[in-house]
C-alpha cells in the first residue's frame, strides 16, 4: 500500500460525510471524520478500514483529455488547432489575445477539496528566438490559478518557460528551457488547485500573448466518482457501498465484528498516523494480511451480505448422533444408523414434509408473566408481539433474547 499513500500524499485530498449526508464543502486541514487526522493526510476518510484508493479508485473527469480522435467537446477558438495526427492542440498564430481553449468539467464535487489538473504542456519559440513571447492562463471557474510565461531570454542556462501561480495554487512544474530545440519542448506537470463548489464549471487554456507556440496534451482530473449504490454519496464516503444492510467495515476481507464498530459502522478505537483503524493495520485485532487496512470484500457487491452466515458447519472433531427426534414421515429407527442419529450434532430432529413445527405463541406480555421459578435455560417460544423466535438463553427474566438475524459466531 505504500505506492497508494505516496499518491495521495502528493496530489489527492480526500473527505467524508457523515453516514447520510453528503459535505458540500471541504478543507483540506479539517478532519471531517473526527479521528484527530486531517482531510489532507487520511487515507481512510470513513473510519471503515478500507482506503479511500481502493473503495474509490480515481477515474479522469476530463472527457477526451488525450485528444485521441476529434477535439470535442472541447471548444476551440480562433486560432487553437487539433492536430490530428499528434493527438494534440496547439496554437501557432501570432498576436493573439484572450484565445480560449475550454471544456466544462463535470464531478468537480467529487476531487475533495484539490482539483489536480495534470497536463503535457509544449513550447516552442514561434516568431523569433531573440524576441518574441508567449502567455498561458489557466483557469477555473473563471479564477486564474496559474500563468505559464515563455520569455525572451533563451540559452541553455537560462530558462525561458516558467509559471506564476494564483489564488492558492500549488504545483510541481519545473522551469525549463526551449533554446537549442527544435519543435515543442514538453514537460508533464500537475497543478493543484484548492476547489470546492460548483460540481461543474469550465476549465480554460487561454493564450494572451502569442509570438511563441503552445501545445496542449494529457489533460487530466482525477474524480472519485464509484458509487456502487447510485445512493449519491461515493464509495470513500460511504459507510455501505453496495447498500445492503451491512456496513463495509464488516463486509472488508478482515476479521472486524460488531461489536467492534459503532452505529453507523466505523470503527472503533485508535488509528494511525495516516488516519487508518489500527483494529485491521498489521498486528491489530481484526488484521488477517499484515498490512495497513483491509481490501474491499464484499463490500460493494449486493449479492453477498457477509452479515449474514454463509459459512458450511463445522464438521471436525466426533460426530454425536441427535438422539430425538419427531418425525411424520414414519422412518424412526433404532441404530445409529438410522434416523434420527443418523443427523449429526443436533438435540432434537423435526422433519415433516407437509406438516410445520409451530412452537407455543405467546405476547410479549404473556411471556414477561411466566414465573421466574418456571425458566429454564433453552425454554423457547415465538413472541407473536416482535414476530421472533425468543431463546431464554440463562434462566432468567432478562434471559428471552430474539433470534431474528442470520450470523455468524465470530461476526458478533
Amino acid at each position: 500500500m505504500k505506492n497508494t499513500q505516496l499518491v495521495k500524499t502528493i496530489i489527492l485530498f480526500f473527505m467524508v460525510s457523515g453516514y447520510c449526508t453528503v459535505r458540500a464543502q471541504y478543507n483540506p486541514n479539517q478532519d471531517l471524520d473526527g479521528d484527530g487526522i486531517i482531510n489532507s493526510v487520511d487515507l481512510d476518510d470513513d473510519n471503515d478500514g478500507i482506503p479511500d484508493l481502493l473503495e474509490s479508485p480515481p477515474s479522469n473527469t476530463v472527457v477526451n483529455g488525450s485528444f485521441t480522435s476529434v477535439s470535442a467537446p472541447w471548444v476551440l477558438a480562433s486560432s487553437w488547432v487539433y492536430n490530428s495526427a499528434g493527438g494534440n492542440v496547439s496554437i501557432t498564430d501570432n498576436n493573439v489575445s484572450n484565445i480560449d481553449l475550454k471544456q466544462t468539467i463535470n464531478n468537480l464535487n467529487r476531487t475533495d477539496g484539490i482539483v489536480a489538473l495534470t497536463m503535457t504542456l509544449g513550447a516552442q519559440d514561434g516568431s523569433n528566438a531573440a524576441g518574441s513571447t508567449g502567455t498561458l492562463q489557466i483557469l477555473l471557474n473563471n479564477t486564474l490559478y496559474a500563468t505559464i510565461n515563455n520569455g525572451t531570454t533563451r540559452n541553455t542556462t537560462t530558462n525561458n518557460v516558467t509559471i506564476t501561480l494564483a489564488n492558492g495554487a500549488t504545483s510541481n512544474f519545473v522551469a525549463f528551457t526551449t533554446a537549442n530545440n527544435t519543435g515543442y519542448t514538453t514537460r508533464t506537470f500537475t497543478i493543484n488547485i484548492p476547489y470546492n463548489s460548483p460540481g461543474t464549471a469550465d476549465l480554460i487554456f487561454r493564450a494572451t500573448l502569442a509570438l511563441d507556440d503552445w501545445q496542449l496534451d494529457d489533460v487530466s482530473i482525477p474524480a472519485y466518482i464509484l458509487d456502487t449504490d447510485g445512493d449519491g454519496i461515493p464509495n470513500y464516503q460511504d459507510l455501505d457501498s453496495d447498500n445492503d444492510g451491512c456496513f463495509d467495515s464488516i463486509e472488508g476481507d478482515e476479521n472486524v465484528k460488531l461489536s467492534q464498530i459503532n452505529s453507523s459502522g466505523v470503527i472503533l478505537g485508535a488509528v494511525d498516523a495516516q488516519g487508518v483503524p489500527q483494529l485491521v493495520n498489521a498486528g491489530g485485532a481484526a488484521d488477517i494480511g499484515g498490512d495497513q487496512g483491509q481490501g474491499i470484500g464484499s463490500s460493494q457487491d449486493a449479492a453477498v451480505n457477509a452479515c449474514l452466515c454463509y459459512k458450511p458447519s463445522v464438521t471436525s472433531g466426533t460426530a454425536l448422533n441427535t438422539n430425538q427426534g419427531i418425525t411424520a414421515l414414519n422412518r424412526a429407527g433404532t441404530n445409529g444408523g438410522n434416523w434420527p442419529m443418523v443427523r449429526k450434532g443436533g438435540w432434537i430432529a423435526l422433519e415433516a414434509k407437509t406438516k410445520g413445527f409451530v412452537p407455543n405463541r405467546l405476547t410479549t406480555a404473556q411471556i414477561s408473566a411466566i414465573p421466574a421459578a418456571n425458566l429454564v435455560e433453552g425454554m423457547m417460544v415465538y413472541n407473536v408481539t416482535s414476530d421472533c423466535l425468543q431463546i431464554n438463553i440463562d434462566g432468567t427474566p432478562a434471559g428471552w433474547k430474539c433470534f431474528n438475524t442470520q450470523t455468524c459466531v465470530d461476526v458478533n
